[in-house]
């Protein structure tokens, strides 16, 4: 179910005061908030988003707008099968 509209989106303050005072693009903010809603003012800058494990880097680009931060940083490996290379030996 998703938030409800009187309510608004959850945006960090700290996260507007580093994109409003920060005029380098390229330092890696770290930011342990996954439910950041993604604001038009954080395009093109580099965020370090904590997946419990370590922090991966997120480029903010123009198609991440509106998405919550947490979708850029995965935290659970996909799986992947493996084939066996053992084939049966017909007897």
């Amino acid at each position: 179910m998703p938030r409800s509209i009187w309510k608004g989106k959850f945006i960090n303050n700290s996260l507007l005061k580093y994109s409003n005072n920060n005029t380098i693009k390229n330092y890696i903010s770290k930011t342990w908030s996954r439910d950041i809603t993604i604001p038009l003012n954080l395009l093109n800058y580099k965020l370090g988003v904590y997946n419990g494990k370590r922090f991966t880097p997120v480029f903010i680009s123009q198609n991440m707008i509106g998405h919550k931060l947490g979708e850029f940083s995965l935290t659970k490996l996909p799986c992947k099968h493996k084939k066996n290379k053992k084939k049966w030996a017909k007897k």
